[in-house]
C-alpha cells in the first residue's frame, strides 16, 4: 500500500501490539537514508522527505523479551507545487496584446504548462518553460485566465492552478470621411457648372 503525503513532513505512528512482553524499542528506517529509534512509551515521530519520490518506510519493533517484528509501508512524496503567474495589466484594450509572466514553483520538475484565456480560443500548452506568455482579447467582456502546472511523481502527474479575472474594454472604432475640395478635384469646366449651378449671377473670368 502506498500512502500520499501532502506535504514533506509526514508522522508515522507504531501500532504494534506485543501479548508475550512489553514493546521497548522502535526503530525507524524511513528509506531515505535516515533512521530513528524511540523508547516506549512513544510511539510517533515526524519524519521530512527533503525531495519527491516515493520511498519504502520500515518499522522494527522489539519486546522485553528481545524479539523482533518488521513491519514495511511505502510512501510517495509528492512535490509542493505553486502555479502562480503576473499580468502586465488587469484592464486591456480589445485587440491589444497582454503578457502573462509565470511565477510558478516546484521542489520538482514542472513537466507541462497549460494556460486558458475563458475566451472562445484554444488553450496553450508548453513543455519548456517560458517567461512570458502572451494573448490578445479579440472580443471586449470579462475573462477567467487560468494556468495549470504539472509535474510528474512516479509518473502520476501532480498539478496545481491559478487564475484571475482580465476585464477587457471595447476599442473606439475610427472613421475618417474625405470630401475632397471642389477647386482640386474639378476640371475647369467642371468647376464653371458647379460655381454657376451655385450662384447663377457669378461668372467667372477666364476658365
Amino acid at each position: 500500500m502506498t500512502r500520499e503525503a501532502a506535504t514533506a513532513h509526514l508522522t508515522f505512528t507504531s501500532a504494534s501490539i506485543d501479548t508475550a512482553a512489553a514493546i521497548t524499542t522502535l526503530y525507524w528506517d524511513f528509506g531515505d537514508g535516515t533512521l530513528d529509534t524511540l523508547y516506549a512509551p512513544a510511539v510517533s515521530v515526524t519524519h521530512k522527505y527533503s525531495t519527491p519520490g516515493t520511498y519504502t518506510a520500515t518499522l522494527t519493533v522489539e519486546d522485553a523479551n528481545g524479539c523482533t517484528s518488521t513491519v514495511t509501508d511505502s510512501v510517495r512524496r509528492a512535490p509542493c507545487i505553486v502555479a502562480a503567474y503576473i499580468a502586465s495589466d488587469t484592464l486591456l484594450c480589445q485587440n491589444y496584446s497582454l503578457n502573462f509572466s509565470d511565477l510558478s514553483t516546484c521542489d520538482g520538475t514542472i513537466s507541462q504548462w497549460v494556460w486558458t484565456w475563458g475566451d472562445t480560443s484554444q488553450p496553450v500548452s508548453y513543455n519548456v518553460y517560458q517567461a512570458l506568455t502572451p494573448h490578445t482579447f479579440t472580443q471586449p467582456g470579462t475573462f477567467l485566465v487560468k494556468l495549470k502546472v504539472t509535474t510528474l511523481v512516479g509518473g502520476t502527474p501532480v498539478s496545481d492552478s491559478a487564475t484571475r479575472v482580465v476585464t477587457v474594454v471595447s476599442t473606439p472604432t475610427c472613421r475618417l470621411h474625405h470630401r475632397k475640395s471642389l477647386r482640386e478635384s474639378a476640371s475647369p469646366v467642371h468647376r464653371y457648372l458647379a460655381v454657376q449651378r451655385c450662384h447663377p449671377a457669378y461668372l467667372p473670368l477666364a476658365l
